[in-house]
């Protein structure tokens, strides 16, 4: 599991400097795949504390999640967002 986390991690990174996954695109797309899990609104206002160039996403997000959801379902919600947000798009 944390292979694959590092993997996507590594992907994302690579691809981060395309315009389109940066800013608020990549903000709506996290947000897109955390609302089912958190609703909308919550998903808004843990996006609110990532830098503008998403550099900090999964550390800003990650502690949160585990702090309701535990760490080992938030590392799998986590690599779900990589994954659906910013891997595949």
């Amino acid at each position: 599991m944390l292979a694959a986390l590092v993997a996507d991690i590594v992907r994302w990174q690579a691809a981060r400097s395309q315009p389109d996954r940066n800013g608020d695109a990549m903000r709506r797309r996290v947000a897109t795949e955390l609302a089912p899990f958190l609703g909308p609104e919550v998903a808004e206002r843990m996006l609110q504390r990532v830098a503008a160039s998403g550099e900090d996403l999964l550390s800003a997000i990650e502690p949160m999640l585990a702090l309701f959801l535990g760490n080992q379902a938030a590392s799998l919600l986590v690599s779900h967002v990589v994954d659906g947000a910013l891997v595949k798009t």
